[in-house]
């Protein structure tokens, strides 16, 4: 039965399909002999091409069949497994078709399926195990009519299995020496709940409070854990309420970090006397650049100018993404454009339309948000037109 996927064209020969006959009539068994890689493609190939194949052409590998399985709740069907080893070839290759070869109990070996690919797998020679494998499944009615094999290198007997086990230590000789371990002194070490007992921050510097003196009182604690500080709290310099944590190490020290609503983290150390602060950068997304367009007449094209956000997040701004579209549909077209030139025109232009205009900055974190759209007309006012006036003096008129 021939298989057609999005991947790969499974096809049986008309040799093949006379053995498979055979097999279900219940007058031979199958015997998979082997398998061979071929660099001619075949996935194009019909039912009525593929019945025509006898050999395969640009043959690169054979591999022995040495394993073919009954599967589990599907007895009209095996699994074959072919691995083609990439130390073996000669020359590197692209593998395009496997064909499968079968034969009787007594008779001649035969190209029995072929298995082509639509995506060519590129064999590399290697020092290595490296290897390509696939599993083919052959529908032969039920797995009697097919000589069943097993790989030996993959068996391991009884003997060899105890051999290799009396090696390794048992269950209750590890459960025996765990037991002997003694328990450590936990009081040596810093104590690792970092809540207080209702879930609240251990440690709270109010707007009353002195920071340097609320962490004096814990110094040599050995303890450590969530902080908050009050924007207000003494000795604060950040100008920010800050939440984070606190360690207490062995050298009278009190470390720890706090970040603030604008995601900036500061860093600090209380040395016994007083408490050192460092602002730590984080890089941030971008701020929104400018973009100014104007319709160009005499061109009839778009000008823009982008200028740069005032702050670049801390990190260089790789391009900004200029997005423009027609006023009336929803599809916008994405222009990049590079920070060294942020001037430019956008042509091809329909004059009889309105557009609409954003734009977006770009570092190594992410995007700005986008600018304010910005709609422009294509059309422009007339200019102011000339008159001349003249008086009739026979009319007396104008």
């Amino acid at each position: 039965m021939p298989t057609q996927t999005a991947s790969l064209n499974f096809q049986f020969t008309a040799q093949g399909q006379s053995l498979a006959t055979q097999a279900l009539a219940g007058k031979i068994q199958i015997d998979f002999t082997k398998a061979v890689s071929s660099s001619t493609n075949h996935f194009g190939d019909t039912a009525a091409q593929a019945a025509q194949l006898t050999d395969l052409d640009n043959k690169q590998q054979t591999v022995t069949v040495t394993e073919v399985d009954a599967i589990d709740g599907d007895q009209s069907s095996v699994k074959i497994p072919v691995v083609f080893n990439k130390s073996d070839i000669d020359t590197d290759y692209q593998l395009l078709t496997i064909g499968l070869y079968a034969k009787p109990a007594d008779g001649d070996e035969v190209l029995y399926a072929e298995c082509a690919l639509q995506d060519p797998v590129y064999m590399h020679k290697t020092s290595n195990s490296s290897t390509y494998s696939i599993d083919l499944f052959a529908i032969v009615g039920t797995s009697a009519n097919v000589t069943l094999k097993v790989d030996p290198a993959g068996v391991v007997s009884h003997a060899d299995l105890t051999a290799a086990l009396k090696d390794y230590v048992t269950t209750a000789y590890v459960d025996g020496k765990i037991s002997t371990i003694p328990k450590p002194d936990m009081s040596k070490y810093q104590t690792p709940i970092l809540t207080a007992a209702d879930g609240t921050a251990k440690l709270v510097i109010a707007a009353a409070d002195d920071t340097d003196a609320k962490l004096k009182a814990i110094i040599g604690t050995k303890d450590t854990g969530k902080l908050l500080v009050d924007i207000n709290a003494k000795n604060n310099p950040t100008g920010y309420s800050l939440i984070g944590e606190y360690f207490c190490d062995f050298d009278g020290l009190v470390t720890g970090y706090g970040i603030g609503p604008d995601g900036a983290m500061w860093n600090f150390t209380y040395n016994g006397t007083t408490t050192i602060w460092k602002l730590i950068p984080t890089a941030k997304t971008p701020g929104i650049p400018k973009l100014a367009v104007t319709y160009n007449a005499t061109s009839k094209a778009f000008d823009y100018t982008l200028t740069a956000p005032e702050k670049d997040g801390l990190s260089d701004i790789i391009q900004y993404n200029l997005l423009w579209k027609d006023h009336s549909v929803d599809d916008w077209t994405t222009v990049i454009v590079k920070p060294d030139a942020l001037t430019g025109q956008l042509t091809g232009v329909d004059i009889t339309k309105t557009y609409d205009f954003k734009a977006a900055a770009q570092n190594a974190v992410g995007s700005s948000d986008f600018t304010d759209v910005i709609t422009v007309w294509t059309g422009t006012v007339p200019g102011i037109p000339s008159l001349t006036v003249e008086y009739n003096a026979g009319k007396k008129r104008l």
